[in-house]
């Protein structure tokens, strides 16, 4: 039999020590879109029945800002049950809170004084959808 060699008293670390939780993130976000919007939540200062005359300036003057790029995505906020809160949300493509600011006060209902709205930074950093182009048909599906 071979004697063993003498254990070493020193410890020397791990040539792989764990990543730092820094370093996970920064691993998991690395690939991930970090795209700056501004959002906009706009809160109902009436009933939501007391918005529709206005709708269709409203949608109007929301989907003039889609066709020109700056709006990404808007829509109602509904309760649970599906019953409208008359309160919404949109998010800007634009490249400051002040400009976001400016279109949102823009807004048919916040002009009438019906909603108020406030402006946040937001980084939109994952989420998928699957866009369905038909050439024959001329649609275009989103899920």
């Amino acid at each position: 039999m071979r004697p063993r060699p003498a254990a070493s008293a020193a410890v020397t670390p791990s040539a792989s020590a764990a990543p730092t939780l820094q370093q996970q993130v920064a691993q998991l976000t690395s690939r991930m879109l970090r795209k700056k919007l501004f959002m906009v939540t706009y809160v109902s200062k009436v009933a939501p029945d007391k918005l529709a005359p206005l709708l269709p300036d409203h949608f109007a003057y929301m989907t003039e800002l889609a066709r020109k790029g700056v709006l990404f995505a808007a829509g109602p906020i509904m309760h649970e049950n599906g019953a409208p809160t008359g309160n919404g949300m949109a998010l800007f493509n634009v490249a400051d809170a002040g400009e976001a600011r400016r279109l949102a006060g823009q807004d048919p209902f916040y002009l009438h004084g019906l909603r108020d709205f406030d402006v946040k930074e937001w980084i939109f950093m994952e989420g998928s959808m699957t866009l369905t182009l038909n050439f024959a048909e001329c649609t275009l599906g989103v899920s």
